[in-house]
């Protein structure tokens, strides 16, 4: 990977990275200084300038000006922005995201980070149409750049702690005219706004989350509650063991997203099927929240979606 930085005091921004990889892993160092920035647009389609700034080629600062046009003439490298990157993992030592950073990354579908804070600049997000998953190598209940992540973003995104994972719903905000002198009202609709409320200052509250739950039943598509129940009651986070249990999970609201799978499987089974993806289901099977009465169902509607590939994978469930 070769990457285009500035040098400051505190540390080094990265201005553009180039390589042949759309999932980008970030260095946390350089030359044993540490990356702790963003700048604006470097991973944006927006064409940035580069004069005057350090490279550094496979990690290590480079003083040849002319490594970095020999590679891209060559064809072996491109500008790792806009369309091309579809996953990004940044660096624990990361302190700041700067404004437009990921401006029209219209394929990026995941983002990950490390626990502690991040100012993250304005519509660092913006166009990231199918950005859906967050993950956070920290506990839910510890500091993290969610809050202001979320605050960026009303479309629906799953966010994955070390020991928990959540659903965020999307939410609309809509503007109407209620007088004549141009007078408008907010409106919004969806409980994925109340569920990006459920923070104790930059901690995470997982159980503001579950009284969220308890209110959306009555208003929000059984598709979207069904991914809520699921992923809460999984236990899929990264650093999990085998004995592991869902992270501040009471044993009422355990018991309210079990009930609200059973009683929507077909929803629920649909969702995994279009999804094309049967780890969250595998893993509540596995845990005993489902039965082989709910393996049926799912089989059902794998085959009627002609999933060969699933269905094998569900047959051996044991």
């Amino acid at each position: 990977m070769e990457i285009v930085y500035e040098d400051t005091p505190e540390g080094l921004v990265i201005v553009r990275l180039y390589g042949d990889n759309p999932e980008v892993v970030v260095p946390g160092e350089i030359d044993e200084k540490p990356v702790i920035g963003l700048a604006t647009y470097a991973f944006s389609e927006k064409n940035v300038p580069t004069d005057g700034l350090h490279l550094a080629v496979g990690g290590k600062s480079s003083v040849d000006e002319n490594a970095l046009d020999d590679l891209l003439e060559k064809g072996t490298i491109c500008e790792l922005a806009g369309d091309f990157i579809e996953a990004v993992v940044l660096p624990d030592s990361l302190k700041s995201i700067g404004e437009l950073c990921f401006y029209q990354c219209r394929n990026l579908r995941e983002i990950s980070f490390g626990g502690g804070m991040i100012e993250i600049g304005s519509d660092a997000f913006m166009n990231c149409r199918k950005l859906s998953t967050l993950r956070i190598r920290a506990k839910a209940d510890e500091p993290t750049a969610l809050r202001s992540t979320l605050n960026q973003r009303t479309q629906a995104t799953d966010v994955w702690f070390s020991d928990a994972v959540v659903h965020f719903p999307e939410y609309q905000e809509k503007y109407d005219l209620i007088g004549p002198a141009h007078i408008f009202e907010l409106n919004i609709e969806g409980e994925g706004f109340r569920a990006r409320k459920c923070f104790d200052g930059d901690r995470f509250s997982l159980s503001m989350y579950d009284e969220v739950f308890r209110h959306a039943v009555e208003k929000e598509e059984e598709q979207t509650l069904c991914r809520m129940a699921a992923l809460r009651l999984s236990r899929l986070g990264a650093d999990r063991d085998e004995q592991a249990t869902q992270a501040q999970l009471k044993e009422e609201d355990r018991d309210r997203y079990q009930s609200y799978l059973v009683d929507h499987m077909e929803t629920f089974c649909d969702d995994q099927v279009r999804r094309r993806d049967l780890a969250v289901w595998t893993d509540l099977y596995q845990q005993g929240l489902l039965t082989g009465e709910h393996k049926a169902v799912l089989l059902k509607k794998l085959t009627e979606a002609r999933w060969i590939e699933g269905t094998r994978q569900v047959l051996g469930m044991v």
